[in-house]
């Protein structure tokens, strides 16, 4: 069964309806931004979290070479760079969640009024120290990895 223009038209009016502002509807395709990003972000963090357990089996596939007097590891993909790539990608996600958080405060700052809460700018505070000491944690394990 096809769907004529009429049913577009009326799918858009329907939208209208829904008595969203412009400024609502600009704030929630930010938010979509923002959980396209955050989604975007996890992938990547899940990408290198495999990539870690796929370094520790080689890992243990070389003890298990000097256990057992053979050399199987020999002919495993060497995979001796993967910690670094992972802390690089882990170094990247945490950047952007550091910029996404820091937009969070900013926002919840920024509001005047009875639109302010204190609770709210409180928690989003404490969000930025904790995405912070991730980052430097992170940034720390990266030096150690290169140097």
């Amino acid at each position: 069964m096809k769907k004529n223009n009429n049913d577009k038209s009326k799918k858009y009016e329907n939208a209208k309806d829904n008595n969203i502002n412009d400024e609502e509807r600009e704030e929630l395709i930010s938010q979509i931004g923002i959980l396209d990003l955050s989604i975007f972000g996890l992938c990547l963090i899940v990408y290198a979290a495999i990539s870690n357990i796929k370094y520790l089996e080689w890992q243990k596939s070389k003890i298990l070479d000097q256990l057992n007097n053979s050399d199987y590891s020999s002919l495993m993909q060497d995979l001796s760079e993967v910690p670094i790539k992972a802390n690089m990608i882990y170094l990247f996600v945490t950047s952007i969640f550091f910029g996404v958080i820091l937009n969070n405060y900013r926002i919840v700052s920024s509001k005047v009024g009875e639109e302010r809460d204190e609770k709210e700018i409180r928690n989003s505070y404490k969000s930025i120290i904790a995405i912070l000491l991730i980052l430097l944690g992170t940034s720390i394990n990266y030096e150690v990895l290169h140097f």
